[in-house]
């Protein structure tokens, strides 16, 4: 009597064992294409390349690029200004702007930029000096 409950305890407990391992199994193997991508297109989407602009200027490290009409805004500093004006159709520089300093016009760090188009104005976001600087865009 004594084997027999014995073994029908190492049976249970041989079970237990069975059934953790293979619940763990389950768990673990997942269909990894079940999850969806946040870029998922409903329609295909092809991008060619249309066009290619020589900008007549040097660039050590563009940092962000903005476009508005024909004007095409670089944050690169370079040459004692952060920002560059190009025409987007010639490729000739507008002009130079943005100066590094900690003045009442100087930038320090510009992280961020963006057009607002219904102003027709550059946005601009300094981190280090924790202001916003808004210029005027006029295309020539």
């Amino acid at each position: 009597m004594k084997n027999k409950i014995k073994n029908t305890m190492k049976n249970k407990k041989y079970n237990w064992c069975i059934i953790i391992v293979s619940f763990t199994f389950m768990l673990s193997c997942s269909n990894k294409n079940d999850t969806k991508n946040s870029y998922d297109f409903t329609e295909e989407m092809k991008i060619y390349h249309s066009k290619e602009i020589l900008l007549s200027g040097e660039f050590l490290r563009p940092q962000a690029i903005c476009v508005y009409d024909s004007v095409i805004l670089i944050n690169d500093r370079n040459q004692g200004f952060f920002f560059h004006a190009y025409n987007l159709n010639t490729g000739n520089k507008y002009a130079d702007f943005g100066s590094l300093g900690t003045g009442p016009n100087d930038l320090n760090w510009p992280t961020e930029m963006f057009v607002d188009k219904n102003k027709s104005e550059l946005v601009v976001f300094d981190q280090n000096l924790s202001r916003i600087y808004y210029y005027k865009i006029e295309d020539k």
